[in-house]
């Protein structure tokens, strides 16, 4: 029997009579009849011209509903341009926030190795001192043992970084052989100093203890240090 009606590549084309066939690009879908829901559809398979009878919907199913259209290139080129325009606008109050994180953690850091300082000489019965370096913006603990400060082996023993764009002063430290610390006592007392971390927006916080028996703390300064800032 002779097939009417019009002919439309099938090559994207998915029919549920064949569930997980694969139209090649040379297949043709032929529709019998027009206007029919369920009309009857015949496609030429991939091999020796081959028929295989299938029921499909129409095609006008698969096609986009009527009244929906996709957006025009105008049209996304101007919700480019206003996602720019407020990322533009938001990036100095993430910068200045990140920035704010960041002095926020490393005094957090440096407060938390005072406190396993003072805790491990007291446990261990030897002295122990968290070292900095202005010059490279670095920290790390030691300890003595056979006469001789060490690094620790463990992961609080590694070097500590400032982050980028911070500065570090340092107020009431001891200074030996080059070095410059806090020491911690296996009775208990500590150097009474004081760290200050400054940002670029001349920020600053202070990990300070006042005394020898006292903890450390942290204190945000009410002074801004100009000259640090945007360095």
């Amino acid at each position: 029997m002779a097939d009417s009606g019009w002919r439309i590549s099938a090559g994207a084309v998915a029919c549920p009579g064949l569930p997980g066939y694969v139209y090649p690009a040379a297949a043709t879908c032929l529709r019998k009849r027009k206007g029919f829901p369920n009309a009857s559809f015949r496609v030429w398979g991939p091999k020796h011209g081959t028929r295989f009878p299938v029921l499909c919907p129409p095609f006008s199913v698969l096609r986009p509903p009527a009244g929906i259209r996709g957006f025009t290139l105008l049209e996304l080129i101007l919700v480019m341009v206003i996602l720019s325009t407020v990322l533009a606008m938001a990036a100095p109050s993430l910068s200045g926030f990140f920035a704010s994180r960041q002095i926020n953690d490393a005094a957090a850091q440096i407060l938390a190795l005072t406190q396993l300082a003072r805790s491990q000489a007291i446990s261990e019965g030897i002295i122990y001192r968290l070292n900095f370096d202005t010059q490279r913006h670095t920290y790390w603990l030691t300890a003595q043992r056979t006469g001789a400060f060490e690094k620790l082996k463990t992961e609080v023993g590694q070097v500590f970084e400032l982050p980028k764009d911070m500065v570090m002063e340092l107020e009431g430290l001891q200074k030996k052989d080059g070095d410059t610390f806090l020491a911690f006592t296996p009775n208990g007392t500590v150097t009474a100093g004081m760290v200050r971390l400054i940002d670029r927006r001349g920020r600053a916080f202070e990990v300070t203890c006042p005394t020898a028996t006292e903890s450390f703390s942290i204190i945000e300064s009410t002074k801004t240090y100009a000259r640090y800032a945007s360095r």
